[in-house]
């Protein structure tokens, strides 16, 4: 495993120019879309957290070159997130906002990630250990669906593992990967205790995992947040619209769709005002408004 930005031993410590600028052209050069390694694990240190990833894949060679991952999610998210809060990350993939809570977020967090494709799960499992997190984070290889039991999982041929799923995808060829499905509603009545945050990205498996959590949806004291890719591809192959999770938790509870912009949680004006790549925020109004506002109001002063 190759660390990205460590210093060679032939510049020296005292140089401190020098060295920047040496790092800031050797990731350059390792992690652009023409870089000159194309594959291989690394090590990238990104805000104080150190990810493994794999430069086969596109969007770990862009994170690392950027040295960030959907900013305007991540800044609502880390305030969102409260002390003692149980934040569960359904489709963690590389670890991103896994990490970023647990190493940037309140100390008193605990989370909760999923992720069932094998080389991502790996990938996950390395950082979380890297980072000395084992202690305030459990991973787990389950895919989260509207069932218990077990699934195929597509690897899709030429694209990044970021896009693996449950569905078909248009006319990608792909290979598959059996994986357990479990509800979220079984997973929080054996092992996990309620969670305040649900973040999740699950390439078309948003509506069934809902499906799964009918219980935590219904849940009248202590409603979770959730945070939802609103992803028009992936869940037309699955069947439906983004804008049906909303009137879906509607069912059960008082829930409000709301959605970034500028790092800002604003009220949906209507269903069908989401547009593809948002994210969906789920909340109840009387129940997390003060938690919008604080984000709103930390993430104004600092933008």
């Amino acid at each position: 495993m190759t660390t990205i930005g460590k210093p060679p031993e032939f510049i020296p410590r005292s140089n401190a120019f020098v060295a920047r600028v040496y790092y800031k052209l050797m990731d350059f050069l390792r992690v652009s879309d023409n870089n000159i390694i194309q594959s291989g694990i690394y090590t990238c240190d990104i805000d104080g957290i150190t990810f493994v990833l794999d430069f086969s894949q596109k969007t770990h060679r862009s994170v690392c070159r950027a040295k960030q991952y959907e900013p305007d999610t991540t800044s609502v998210l880390k305030e969102i997130v409260e002390e003692g809060d149980i934040f569960i990350d359904i489709g963690a993939n590389f670890g991103w906002y896994t990490l970023y809570m647990l190493v940037n977020g309140p100390p008193s967090i605990t989370v909760h990630a999923f992720e069932p494709f094998a080389e991502s799960y790996k990938l996950l499992n390395q950082t979380v250990t890297i980072n000395k997190q084992q202690d305030r984070c459990k991973v787990y290889k389950v895919a989260v669906s509207d069932v218990d039991g077990e699934g195929m999982f597509k690897n899709f041929h030429g694209l990044d593992n970021m896009v693996n799923s449950l569905y078909p995808l248009a006319d990608h060829k792909y290979c598959e990967e059996s994986v357990q499905l479990m509800k979220l509603d079984t997973l929080v009545t054996e092992n996990i205790e309620i969670p305040a945050v649900i973040k999740c990205d699950v390439e078309g498996a948003e509506l069934a995992v809902l499906q799964g959590s009918i219980e935590l949806l219904a849940n009248k004291v202590s409603p979770p947040i959730w945070f939802m890719e609103a992803n028009y591809e992936t869940s037309g192959m699955a069947g439906f619209f983004p804008w049906q999770l909303i009137e879906f938790a509607q069912r059960f509870n008082e829930y409000q769709g709301y959605f970034i912009r500028d790092r800002q949680v604003l009220d949906l004006p209507s269903l069908k005002s989401l547009r593809h790549g948002d994210t969906l925020i789920l909340a109840v109004e009387h129940i997390h408004r003060a938690r919008i506002d604080k984000a709103n109001q930390a993430n104004r002063r600092t933008s």
